[in-house]
């Protein structure tokens, strides 16, 4: 956890409070990435599990990894391909709280 905690912190500290306005100055967008991975996400699992013709337990695990919110991980990748973190990360904060709620 101590290097989970490194990346968050090393992430943090390419982001500034310009960026989050930025970025929360349209919503819709945050909206759209929240509704794509609880849409596009779990369906591409899906039909990934079934083109490959899964056994049912790797079928389950691929459709449930589908259907988890991102994460650090995906944050750190948004930042090593040089996309919007500031972006990631509220979409990440948005689904992982959409995520507890449904």
């Amino acid at each position: 956890t101590f290097a989970l905690g490194l990346i968050m912190v090393g992430m943090g500290m390419t982001l500034t409070t310009s960026d989050f306005k930025r970025v929360a100055s349209d919503p819709a967008i945050v909206a759209f990435g929240v509704l794509t991975q609880f849409s596009a996400m779990p369906l591409g699992a899906l039909l990934s599990a079934k083109t490959f013709n899964l056994t049912p337990n790797l079928f389950l695990g691929l459709t449930l990894v589908g259907c988890s919110p991102g994460g650090t991980a995906s944050n750190l990748v948004s930042l090593i391909a040089g996309a919007d973190v500031a972006l990631s990360v509220l979409m990440t904060a948005s689904s992982t709280v959409l995520a507890s709620i449904l």
